[in-house]
């Protein structure tokens, strides 16, 4: 009965780990780090960091967590299972910001198209922007049974620049959104949204 509970834990687990990047172990100690029975929830998760500077940076971050079970492999999959999901939070915010670009270009622009919508939508889903590149995991800690992991991405001018720049390209291969990518103001309005993002 413990084996199949353990077994049907990894398998839910496995289905959020497809595409995961990064180091599993970076920042864990060397060792399997003991059970800390404190049901006490890292500060991280419980006090949420938006974007106070750092070290002349500002950053989005998120968290994710996943239970650990008995072995390494488990172990190993928590991991990358909590790495993802801190990821997906910082990728959500900035997903948001992108899809509200159409609102603000259907508003200035006086209607609003459900194809030019769902052209818009597809081409950013489609394109590396979705990547997010520059997110690092910064910390993870192992408390009562649970591996949860913290990220952050900065919003540099330069990966602010990238994301608008690859938004831009992937909108301008499609006839329906190469009038989006060539709007100025959707796209002042976006650096100013991801500047203000937490």
């Amino acid at each position: 009965m413990r084996g199949m509970m353990k077994l049907v834990a990894v398998a839910a687990c496995a289905g959020l780990v497809i595409g995961c990047a990064g180091t599993k172990k970076a920042g864990l100690d060397a060792a399997k780090p003991r059970l800390n029975t404190s049901l006490q929830l890292p500060d991280f998760v419980l006090n949420p960091q938006t974007t106070k500077p750092q070290q002349g940076e500002t950053f989005i971050f998120g968290s994710g967590e996943c239970a650990v079970y008995e072995n390494e492999a488990d172990a190993d999959l928590a991991i990358t299972t909590a790495d993802k999901l801190a990821r997906q939070k910082i990728l959500d915010v900035v997903k948001n910001k992108m899809a509200s670009g159409y609102q603000y270009y259907s508003s200035i622009a006086g209607n609003t198209n459900p194809e030019v919508s769902k052209a818009y939508n597809n081409a950013l889903a489609t394109s590396g922007v979705m990547d997010l590149p520059g997110i690092e995991i910064v910390k993870r800690e192992y408390r009562n049974g649970v591996i949860y992991s913290n990220a952050r991405w900065s919003k540099s001018a330069t990966n602010i620049l990238a994301i608008i720049e690859g938004a831009k390209k992937s909108l301008s291969n499609q006839d329906a959104t190469k009038s989006i990518s060539e709007a100025q103001p959707v796209w002042d309005r976006l650096q100013k949204d991801l500047q203000n993002a937490q």
